[in-house]
């Protein structure tokens, strides 16, 4: 029996237990008890991390016990976890034929990267492993200029607005220990109310899978190969659907002089004819 009162919690998967059949008893307060049953991915020793999401019910993350391997052409792959130290740290990888193979992280490694085992003879005994970098830069981005920043935020309040929001005039736009973020100008009376977003503007996993099903398709196919760490399907799909969002607004960007001609050289040449 799990004890997620408090709204959260964690439980280790019994060796017992059965993937897709086994259920965990679950105390949710009040008095309440609900069944949940262990996830077809999860294995024995994985760590599943249970939180409730308001009306969205609860959400379970599997962490797992090591790194889960993937078959590529002959190959077995797995991604340097998260709390990897490159040079030092040691992994166990399934060799997917009943083996057990400890492998040191490469000194170039880096989390998010990707060890590749090939056979280094004939029989599995002995293994070669090479390293294929992550083919994304992950580099923070340069700050945004403070008018530009103040200008965002002008857009994202009217956005909230229009939508049947509410944002509080006594918040204004102002980096918080150098972290972009809002403050409190005036003086607040117990109970007002500050900022109200409705639930159309939430970016749930559910909305992600409405308004882009290929995305998560493709999400759900990768995160048995994401770091141990972040094996968290929602939270990854999120994470892609916002910074397709944000790429698309970036290109818009970078476009507006040629909109631009184009608009003024299509009511030129009307004029004209007319």
């Amino acid at each position: 029996e799990v004890d997620a009162t408090a709204g959260h919690a964690s439980v280790i998967v019994p060796e017992s237990a059965v993937p897709g059949a086994t259920g965990l008893r679950i105390c949710v307060g009040g008095g309440r008890k609900v069944t949940m049953t262990v996830p077809k991915q999860a294995l024995a020793g994985d760590t599943l991390k249970l939180a409730l999401e308001g009306e969205l019910g609860w959400r379970c993350d599997i962490v797992p016990l090591k790194p889960r391997p993937q078959r590529r052409k002959g190959r077995v792959c797995a991604l340097v976890p998260g709390n990897a130290v490159p040079g030092t740290s040691k992994v166990f990888i399934d060799t997917l034929d009943g083996k057990m193979v400890q492998i040191a992280v490469p000194q170039a490694a880096a989390p998010g990267d990707t060890m590749v085992l090939t056979a280094a003879g004939k029989t599995t005994n002995e293994w070669q492993c090479t390293l294929e970098k992550q083919a994304y830069d992950l580099t923070a981005p340069a700050a945004v200029p403070p008018m530009e920043d103040e200008l965002r935020h002008a857009e994202l309040r009217h956005v909230l607005e229009l939508s049947g929001g509410f944002w509080n005039l006594k918040l204004r736009r102002s980096p918080c220990l150098g972290v972009p973020g809002v403050v409190v100008v005036e003086g607040v009376a117990a109970g007002e109310e500050l900022a109200r977003t409705p639930a159309a503007l939430f970016l749930s996993p559910e909305a992600v899978r409405r308004a882009a099903p290929q995305l998560a398709l493709v999400v759900a196919s990768l995160v048995e190969e994401m770091p141990r760490d972040n094996q968290s399907a929602e939270l990854t799909l999120q994470a892609a659907f916002l910074a397709g969002l944000l790429a698309a607004r970036e290109e818009e960007q970078t476009t507006p002089t040629t909109t631009t001609t184009r608009a003024r050289a299509t009511t030129t040449a009307t004029a004209t004819a007319t």
